[in-house]
């Protein structure tokens, strides 16, 4: 032995019981963590409000993608919720696109209302709208599973 070392004699016994409450208190700092991460997650997704604008919703499905989120759990309750509401936001968009097409075309002379390009626009962002809105339909279910699971896991 070198001099100024000293050494510790340890029993097994001991040793078990220290590692198994370090190990133990490891896991309740997780569980503490996964439930912080739902209570953010939970937050941010009450926040995306049907009733907003859209670049204030797209804003929060932005900041949504890029929390960072170290649960499993979490990430996928966030890829479900974001899926579909992104969905929904561009089934949305399209809808405005179509609406403002029709608006400007209705403030014109009745004879030139709506020209033939902007019918076919105007059919093919409704289109677009429909196609968006199956595809944000095929992941609330999932969504709302996973905001079920994340209460539970925040409580």
């Amino acid at each position: 032995m070198r001099a100024g070392m000293r050494t510790y004699r340890v029993d097994l016994p001991s040793l078990s019981l220290f590692l198994l409450l370090a190990a133990a208190g490891g896991c309740g700092a997780d569980k503490a963590k996964e439930q912080a991460e739902a209570r953010d997650l939970l937050t941010r997704l009450n926040a995306i409000e049907d009733d907003t604008s859209l670049a204030t919703r797209k804003k929060a499905l932005d900041a949504l993608e890029l929390l960072p989120l170290s649960s499993p759990a979490n990430r996928a309750a966030r890829e479900a919720c974001h899926a579909a509401h992104v969905g929904l936001l561009k089934a949305e968009t399209e809808q405005a696109v179509a609406k403002q097409t029709l608006d400007d075309a209705d403030k014109g002379p009745v004879a030139a209302r709506l020209p033939a390009g902007d019918a076919q626009g105007v059919s093919e962002a409704i289109a677009r709208s429909n196609a968006a809105l199956e595809e944000a339909q095929k992941h609330f279910p999932a969504c709302e599973q996973a905001m079920q699971a994340l209460i539970a896991r925040a409580r």
